[in-house]
């Protein structure tokens, strides 16, 4: 199983190159590369040059041995602002991971600011949005993965939202029914909506989950850091993996545990993050 880092808070610390290099040293195996700041205008991948870049960060991965396994695409909260900032840019977005060498990025559900008692609404939304999008999946040769979202009530409280129970995420997958839509968990979204991380690995199964995002979580917030800094039950969720023949690659989305400490001990996070990921990839392995 590979071991990836998510590149983006590491490239925003230290630039694409520099966070490509410490990404090798610190022995990881692949990365994740973010598309976010695409629709602002301000990526690499927003300039005429778009192809150019591509082909020089690759080329760099390869001469540091480590190479592109995921991707994230733009979002923005609920869907008025998400269809017009985010969706125009889906094709350039397939097309640089193509470039990349890239085959699932997470593309995130239809939102809305309001789930419960639209539940079916969102999900035949969702629905039909991921159909729009096969044609261009299939075109670059890279798999849409959806993923399990969550949202604040007017309490201020997180609660479910597009694909968080099983049921919505597994019939969001099936409906679809196309080899180009795989599920990406969240590990961190699910005990902040009240359900078990490994409770939703066996409902998704080796089937039809390919992908993951892995972080802890204080149950308060959407913290993105590094695991056992949180209170995800790691050995349950590497059990869960082992059980239903997990095959797709670890995959870090902890931003906040890079974002806040100073450039110059950056090195140092990635090694310590490398190390509990070999860990965890030795416990599901083992099992």
């Amino acid at each position: 199983m590979r071991l990836s880092m998510n590149l983006s808070p590491v490239a925003d610390k230290l630039g694409y190159e520099c966070g490509i290099v410490e990404c090798a040293k610190a022995g990881f195996d692949a990365m994740d590369m973010g598309f976010f700041t695409i629709k602002k205008g301000n990526s690499p991948f927003s300039g005429d040059d778009y192809r150019e870049k591509c082909k020089d960060y690759l080329a760099l991965a390869k001469e540091n041995g480590i190479v592109f396994n995921q991707a994230h695409a733009p979002f923005g909260g609920a869907w008025p602002i998400y269809s017009t900032e985010c969706v125009p840019h889906m094709p350039r977005v397939f097309e640089c991971c193509a470039l990349l060498g890239i085959d699932t990025v997470i593309v995130h559900p239809v939102q809305d600011g309001r789930f419960y008692g639209r539940e079916e609404e969102l999900l035949d939304r969702s629905v039909e949005f991921y159909n729009g999008l096969i044609p261009i999946a299939r075109d670059f040769g890279v798999k849409i993965a959806t993923e399990n979202m969550w949202q604040r009530d007017a309490r201020k409280y997180i609660v479910d939202d597009t694909c968080a129970a099983p049921d919505h995420f597994i019939r969001c997958v099936d409906r679809v029914n196309s080899e180009w839509l795989v599920a990406c968990l969240d590990i961190g979204h699910v005990p902040l909506c009240g359900r078990e991380p490994a409770d939703l690995i066996r409902a998704l199964g080796r089937e039809r989950l390919k992908a993951l995002h892995v972080h802890d979580v204080d149950l308060i917030n959407d913290s993105h850091v590094i695991p056992f800094e949180g209170k995800v039950n790691w050995d349950s969720v590497c059990r869960a993996l082992a059980e239903i023949g997990y095959e797709g690659d670890f995959t870090y989305e902890v931003d906040y545990a890079i974002t806040p400490i100073p450039a110059p001990l950056v090195p140092s996070t990635l090694r310590y993050a490398h190390d509990i990921g070999r860990y965890l990839i030795s416990k599901i392995e083992n099992n």
